[in-house]
């Protein structure tokens, strides 16, 4: 469960800092990005994480396009982005549900009960 909460802790802090370059597309992306999203991930504050995992919204379906990179893909793929994007949306809810559910054994946990 720990580990699990650690985990889901720096996925939603990496979530939160490539949220945090407001991309339109990653043909964007240049060589200050890795910095500015490893920073968010060196100084993210947990309440941003749990506030995300909180109010999580997958139907911002473009910010999720591009975080895992199907903007640049050819159109071609349009049927297996969907399915692609229906099963990360499943995965992400499912750790959004547990880590809210797990929040607070792990923060006693954590803190040595």
């Amino acid at each position: 469960m720990a580990r699990f909460c650690q985990f889901a802790e720096s996925l939603g802090a990496l979530i939160l800092g490539y949220d945090g370059l407001k991309l339109s597309s990653n043909t964007q992306l240049d060589s200050t990005h890795a910095t500015k999203v490893l920073t968010a991930l060196s100084t993210f504050d947990v309440k941003d994480v749990d506030d995300l995992y909180k109010k999580f919204n997958f139907k911002q379906n473009g910010f999720y396009k591009i975080l895992f990179g199907y903007d640049i893909l050819d159109n071609n793929y349009g049927n297996q982005i969907s399915l692609s994007l229906k099963n990360i949306e499943k995965s992400l809810k499912e750790i959004s549900d547990c880590y809210i559910f797990f929040k607070k054994s792990y923060n006693a946990y954590k803190h040595g009960y």
